[in-house]
């Protein structure tokens, strides 16, 4: 018998291919995304924007800058899906994407906003606590009403 070199090589590399083509090869469902279980919502957010924004020649009726409103019961409606004044291509608040949203950014003090880091009369700025309160909250949606807590998703792959 002729003695072939690279033979054995062939063989090996033959059957790795196999193995990895059949490990590919599942009728498995990935899991599914983990559940939240953070408590933002609405109203947590709202503690903050009262607290923190929506003061007396700041983000309230007659002295907010481009209508960003954040008083109790105009925020929501102000800020989701609604473009900023300062760069109209950003929404203010735009769901499960706070790295798009310009009101994180704002708070956050991103190098790419336009004038002053959010609150205006900072430091302080917003508390850790406080800003995770905001990012988190769009990060699930950014919802209108308390969504219970088994029925909120980390939004990761929709990123």
């Amino acid at each position: 018998m002729r003695d072939i070199p690279f033979l054995p090589a062939l063989l090996t590399g033959g059957a790795l291919a196999a193995v990895l083509t059949l490990a590919g090869c599942t009728d498995k469902v990935p899991p599914p995304a983990p559940v939240v279980a953070t408590s933002e919502t609405p109203d947590s957010v709202q503690v903050v924007f009262t607290a923190r924004c929506a003061k007396s020649g700041c983000h309230v009726t007659g002295t907010a800058a481009y209508n960003e409103f954040l008083e109790a019961g105009k925020s929501y409606a102000a800020t989701v899906n609604v473009p900023s004044g300062e760069v109209p291509t950003l929404m203010r608040i735009r769901p499960f994407l706070p790295d798009s949203s310009y009101l994180v950014k704002k708070i956050r003090g991103d190098a790419d906003i336009r004038f002053a880091r959010m609150p205006f009369d900072g430091p302080p700025f917003l508390t850790p606590a406080e800003s995770s309160t905001v990012v988190n909250w769009v990060l699930n949606g950014a919802p209108a009403q308390q969504v219970p807590v088994a029925a909120r998703i980390r939004a990761t792959a929709m990123r």
